[in-house]
């Protein structure tokens, strides 16, 4: 019996980016699609029905963790390509993973690529790739995991509130897995970031960080990002990008995008809305 890939798409309100991440997903001939819809409220769920793909609703708390528990068991391939609905594949793509799948690699890391027409995005995309040169696995994980390995570690944890896919793979790494680090790329939207996202997005990181922490310490330098140590990393990084592009410009706003995001870790360290959120979830 041939090799089946399975993409999982979790997803809520991307109705600017969806279509383009589906698109992208049936022009590579995948085999198995699977939408996770966290009942999204600006139109995505009509853009999907739109698709033969398996649309689902995540009547959870909408966290990336629940809904891909809940399509994981829809999932129907050997392996499951984890998607977002602002990410989207380039040609090729498929048939490139199923050859080096072929060699009987149980996960494949890929490398993402921020893309978008400000200058925010392409400082974001500057950062992305000067932090994975300093350490690679703090910026990616295994983009494509063995369905049956995920199974096996229990899936997601839905209390992980951010962090959902770290938590994963390093439960994963117990199993000692057979890994490729390919050249595959996976485009991320970042048209929309800001100080204003990376604020935010600090302070959803923190909800889970230091139960993340916990149960792996080894990551216990994941906790350094909070201002104000991340203020020493984020200059370290701006100084990294700005030696490669000469670009003082660019290199501010790495700064500057990095320092939102650190004082809002701090934050999130105290302060854990999403995670009273989980908890309500969990009582009702």
């Amino acid at each position: 019996m041939s090799m089946r890939i399975s993409y999982l798409v979790a997803v809520k309100d991307k109705a600017r980016t969806i279509e383009r991440c589906l698109n992208s997903l049936l022009e590579n001939r995948a085999d198995d699609v699977v939408v996770i819809d966290g009942r999204s409220k600006d139109g995505t769920s009509e853009i999907i029905d739109r698709y033969l793909v398996q649309h689902l609703y995540d009547e959870g708390t909408g966290n990336p963790a629940t809904a891909r528990n809940v399509g994981l068991k829809a999932c129907c391939g050997d392996y499951v390509v984890i998607i977002d609905g602002d990410q989207w594949i380039p040609d090729g793509f498929n048939d490139v993973l199923k050859r080096i799948l072929s060699e009987g690699y149980d996960a494949v890391f890929c490398r993402e690529v921020r893309v978008g027409p400000s200058m925010w995005a392409r400082a974001h995309q500057a950062e992305w790739t000067e932090v994975a040169t300093l350490s690679y696995d703090s910026v990616y994980w295994p983009r494509v995991l063995k369905r049956s390995l995920i199974f096996k570690v229990g899936g997601w944890d839905d209390r992980m509130l951010s962090d959902e896919d770290f938590d994963l793979w390093n439960r994963v790494k117990k199993l000692d897995p057979k890994i490729c680090r390919s050249s595959l790329v996976i485009y991320h939207d970042a048209s929309d970031i800001s100080p204003f996202t990376e604020f935010r997005r600090g302070t959803e990181m923190a909800s889970s960080r230091v139960r993340y922490v916990r149960r792996h310490p080894s990551e216990w330098k994941r906790l350094l990002g909070a201002f104000p140590v991340g203020l020493v990393t984020g200059c370290i990084v701006m100084t990294k990008v700005f030696l490669r592009t000469r670009n003082p410009r660019i290199a501010s706003l790495v700064l500057i995008l990095r320092t939102a995001r650190s004082i809002g870790h701090a934050i999130g360290l105290f302060y854990h809305p999403t995670r009273r959120l989980a908890s309500k979830h969990r009582r009702l």
